[in-house]
């Protein structure tokens, strides 16, 4: 089949426009994402930060989180040594989406980018502090450079192969695909993407072989159609099938001339309902979707006709409508919330610097589709630093410790229960450095007894317990006050922070 004639160039202004404009739809999203799971995320690049730390650089490679190739968490690990704010790690994800967004517009059309950059479960997954907005821009720059000249082909498969297994699977068929069309100088061309995604490819066989990647729930088909409708919302779904019609029907008249978003698309499908069905994947968890809209806006070129093309554009907008309505209606919930009294604000009324602050709420809502929010952390400016508390007693990996920051001199821990042993550590810790402790509890009432278990759990500390503010449905926060022992001298390590700093 041969390749028809390019789109129009529009310059370098539509690409930047593209951008620009799918960035101003992922800002809501990135400021919605300063909330507690946020940072619970953020310690998963925790290993990566210590070796970082130590001037490990060589073994970065080897930190993988989970199936999920390092280049996130080394870039993230390389953020918390010299940039250590929440901030830059949520724009950084929204930066990464957006600029997918600008490399489809570039090489594919302006449409294309468009059809990404107002994508509804794009916008969900774009401001992650994971590896998925990295990973979007590892396909699109799969996708846009496969054609291109050696150095760009070769980068876009190692951002795809780096960034996650589907871009590893993406990145290996456009390489055969270009060994093909090379013919005879195959060679070059195989061999520069066996060097670069090999060791990737290595690393993911050899920990697919553990116990725990395979430990998925079972496959519910119905309630995974329910929760990828949710996800893609009604005018998604009808756009995906009408450019995949659109595309086989380009196909059978000569005019696929982007055959490399359609080769992306089938293979990236197989390997998630590979994955899903494997019990690698979680068939309720959709960022995967996020990945797959990447070659499916490439194939938004094979519109024909401007009714074909403004459907398409149509469908787009019914996506990124409300969308943007919904983050920013709850961006304006939590601004109405940062006006009340709560625990959290009395907590921060008492603390010092060098004090123990633990945030306590559960998990009321999945996490699947993005749209939780927390004002509570919102009371902690994301662009002040939030170092990792590398003296903490614990894994700050494991959840139950609460993954320790330094921000504004106080110790933050975040949690949705509390574990007696891991609480009793943290207690131990601020103790030995002097400083007292304040564990916040917020938004209970329908985890059932769990006031009740943080008041056993604290029977071996003296203690004092208030309830602070109203109660608007979800219980009256309450306040637990562990002070120091009298008379105990606060130690260097808790007087380091005092003035904004971090100890």
């Amino acid at each position: 089949m041969s390749e028809a004639a390019p789109p129009p160039r529009l310059g370098w202004m539509a690409p930047v426009g593209v951008t620009l404009l799918a960035f101003g739809l992922r800002v809501p999203r990135a400021l919605l994402r300063w909330d507690e799971v946020s940072v619970a995320y953020a310690a998963y690049a925790d290993p990566a930060a210590r070796m970082v730390q130590a001037g490990d650089w060589a073994a970065l490679p080897q930190a993988w989180v989970g199936l999920h190739p390092p280049l996130h968490a080394a870039v993230l690990g390389i953020g918390e040594r010299w940039l250590p704010i929440p901030a830059a790690a949520l724009g950084f994800s929204a930066l990464c989406s957006a600029a997918a967004c600008g490399l489809l517009a570039a090489r594919f059309g302006l449409l294309a980018g468009l059809v990404l950059a107002m994508s509804a479960v794009a916008i969900s997954y774009a401001a992650e502090i994971n590896n998925y907005p990295v990973a979007a821009l590892g396909l699109a720059a799969a996708l846009a450079w496969a054609r291109g000249p050696a150095l760009h082909r070769n980068l876009g498969v190692a951002l795809a192969s780096w960034s996650h297994v589907l871009g590893l699977g993406a990145a290996g068929a456009l390489s055969l695909m270009a060994g093909w069309r090379a013919g005879r100088g195959a060679a070059p061309v195989l061999g520069a993407a066996a060097l670069i995604a090999g060791p990737a490819l290595t690393g993911a066989l050899l920990r697919a072989g553990e116990d725990s990647t395979f430990q998925q729930p079972a496959v519910d088909l119905r309630g995974w159609a329910a929760g990828a409708l949710g996800a893609l919302s009604l005018s998604g779904l009808v756009q995906a099938g009408l450019l995949v019609v659109l595309a086989g029907l380009g196909a059978v008249h000569g005019r696929a001339r982007h055959q490399d978003a359609g080769l992306v698309l089938g293979v990236l499908t197989l390997l998630y309902a590979v994955f899903v069905l494997a019990g690698v994947a979680a068939h309720h968890q959709f960022p995967y979707l996020s990945l797959l809209v990447v070659p499916l806006a490439g194939l938004a070129a094979t519109a024909q006709g401007r009714g074909a093309r403004a459907l398409v554009l149509v469908l787009s907008v019914a996506q990124a409508g409300p969308a943007l309505a919904g983050d920013l209606g709850r961006l304006a919930a939590i601004r109405a919330d940062l006006a009340r009294n709560r625990a959290v604000d009395a907590a921060l009324g008492l603390a010092r610097c060098g004090d123990l602050l633990w945030l306590v709420a559960p998990a009321l809502q999945a996490d699947d589709d993005k749209t939780d929010h927390s004002a509570v952390l919102w009371r902690f400016s994301p662009w002040q630093a939030a170092r990792r508390a590398v003296e903490a007693v614990g894994d700050p990996v494991d959840w139950r410790f609460g993954h320790p920051r330094w921000t504004g001199g106080l110790q933050l821990r975040t949690s949705t229960e509390l574990a007696w042993g891991p609480l009793d550590a943290a207690l131990s810790g601020a103790a030995d450095r002097g400083a007292d402790a304040y564990i916040v509890l917020y938004d209970h009432a329908p985890a059932t007894g769990l006031d009740q278990r943080l008041r056993l759990a604290l029977r071996a500390w003296p203690h004092e317990e208030r309830a602070v503010g109203d109660d608007l449905g979800l219980g009256a926060d309450l306040l637990f006050i562990i002070p120091a022992a009298p008379g105990t001298v606060r130690t260097a390590p808790a007087l380091a922070g005092c003035g904004g700093g971090a100890p």
